[in-house]
């Protein structure tokens, strides 16, 4: 079934995942690759995590011909498809693939964000000590790249990988200096998890009245 077959059985209301599958089992590599993350990403709009992961790694299968830019994207989408459904390994292996690609094409913003995902990672697989290169990487080359919102989140997620240490200290010092970048961006997202973080930190050695604050400012947000 040639593509442009694929795109009319498409348009006559054959689901595009079943098209897919097709296509994966007559071996047509082209029609695959132009179908899968279609289907992957009507998967992930249904809350059908799993399925668009495994649609990605489908669609990684047979993405050897793609451009650098176009793979890293689909290893980026395979990434956090997988983080959703705690295949926290298949996303690290996808997320350092899309690194060493962004790095190759001198995409200084992606490998930041790239960076920080890898950051997370390790935090979900509950290795958060493993995490603070990554998260420390991730800030110095945002911070070169001069992209302030992307910053201000590497440091948030530098103070949650610290959240769990001995001293809440160092959790406190990344989320405050995230909360003076994101403030001045009005980035509800970033100041939510920035508050969370700072508030509980707080909390954790004393009942502090401004980390109340904080937790309930991040509720409210």
């Amino acid at each position: 079934m040639p593509n442009g077959c694929a795109a009319r059985n498409s348009s006559r209301g054959a689901p595009v995942v079943r098209l897919v599958h097709h296509a994966a089992r007559a071996g047509l590599s082209g029609a695959v690759l132009a179908l899968a993350p279609q289907a992957a990403r009507e998967a992930a709009q249904a809350c059908a995590h799993r399925q668009a992961a495994a649609l990605y790694a489908l669609a990684l299968d047979h993405a050897s011909a793609l451009a650098a830019h176009e793979l890293a994207a689909l290893h980026v989408a395979h990434a956090d498809e997988c983080m959703l459904v705690n295949r926290d390994d298949d996303a690290m292996a996808s997320r350092r693939r899309s690194l060493a690609l962004h790095r190759q094409l001198g995409d200084r913003l992606a490998e930041g964000l790239d960076l920080r995902a890898l950051a997370r990672i390790e935090w979900s697989r509950g290795s958060p000590q493993a995490g603070q290169p990554y998260a420390q990487a991730a800030i110095e080359v945002l911070g070169q790249a001069g992209a302030a919102r992307e910053l201000a989140m590497a440091c948030a997620t530098m103070a949650q990988l610290h959240l769990l240490s001995e001293t809440s200290a160092p959790a406190c010092e990344w989320g405050l200096k995230a909360l003076d970048l994101l403030e001045g961006l009005g980035d509800a997202e970033g100041l939510a998890y920035a508050l969370n973080t700072v508030g509980t930190a707080q909390l954790r050695s004393q009942d502090a009245p401004e980390g109340w604050v904080r937790l309930h400012r991040s509720l409210a947000i």
